[in-house]
């Protein structure tokens, strides 16, 4: 198996990420992969993945640990305890993180993420929410993802929420009647903008 064709086909691979200093640690809470793996092109598969998360996150090494292994390890889930007290009981049904698993799958399926893209909007809070909301309602399942593989714009915008690890379903219970924000979320998908400025020609179409 070639990197070329682990690149074309549909990887849905839940997670969750914990970003270092100097690495970046991939748990593997649940795992699906279109086929049954061996070993080697497992190995295969973590060296592709691992070069399309150092192209996102900006960082040298990534570390993929099951989800056993990474019980066995302080740190990496004591700064994230409350996500980890709310969410165990469905990651112990080993159910998925719809808004992590959406944001992994689409750096991993297009490579067209790039932590450059994040930087250009990261101190917009309402634009970030607004594109974490793309993953937030379990929309973008499998068979969704068939439908809007080939759609560039919509790709870049969910490839946005790689950021993920500030947004909460609360989050998006606060703005999902907000007109503005719905604006913004067509916007982005339409046309793949993410600029300030084209965040605030959305907002003063609908003042």
């Amino acid at each position: 198996m070639s990197v070329r064709k682990v690149s074309e086909e549909a990887i849905f691979y839940a997670g969750y990420v914990y970003q270092r200093s100097d690495s970046l640690e991939v748990i593997r809470l649940s795992g699906r992969y279109p086929q049954k793996y061996s070993a080697a092109q497992e190995a295969l598969l973590e060296s592709y993945l691992a070069q399309k998360f150092c192209e996102a996150y900006g960082t040298q090494k990534v570390i993929f640990y099951s989800f056993n292994e990474a019980l066995s390890l302080s740190g990496i889930l004591s700064d994230n305890r409350e996500y980890w007290d709310k969410n165990k009981h469905r990651i112990m049904r080993r159910e998925y993180n719809e808004v992590l698993q959406t944001a992994i799958n689409n750096i991993t399926i297009t490579g067209s993420f790039h932590a450059k893209d994040w930087l250009k909007i990261k101190d917009n809070v309402q634009l970030q929410t607004a594109i974490n909301h793309t993953a937030a309602i379990n929309h973008f399942s499998r068979d969704l993802w068939r439908h809007i593989r080939s759609a560039t714009a919509l790709q870049k915008a969910i490839n946005n929420v790689a950021a993920i690890d500030k947004f909460s379903q609360s989050h998006w219970l606060t703005i999902k009647d907000n007109p503005k924000l719905q604006t913004a979320i067509n916007h982005i998908a339409a046309t793949g903008s993410f600029s300030q400025d084209h965040w605030l020609a959305v907002i003063a179409l609908n003042e």
